[in-house]
């Protein structure tokens, strides 16, 4: 099994491979002629997904009439043990 061919792949994603070392006949390739890209290959990359905690640091203020005031935790977030 295997995806679908992407046309939409941004240039900063696109790797240029070149072949390295010495030719049978002792010529470094860092030197040979480019006759261009002759194959293509797709990988798909899944970025690793990390956790990280994010403190909501809820105040409390006291009104000149001395009511207190508590900020409300944000949705999503559950209260603490």
């Amino acid at each position: 099994m295997s995806l679908a061919w992407s046309d939409e792949v941004a240039e900063r994603d696109m790797a240029e491979r070149f072949p390295q070392g010495a030719c049978g006949c002792g010529a470094d390739l860092a030197g040979a002629a480019d006759l261009g890209a002759t194959a293509r290959h797709q990988q798909i990359e899944i970025p690793l997904v990390s956790a990280r905690p994010l403190q909501h640091n809820l105040h409390t203020i006291a009104c000149r009439c001395g009511r207190v005031h508590t900020a409300s935790r944000p949705e999503g977030c559950r209260p603490s043990r």
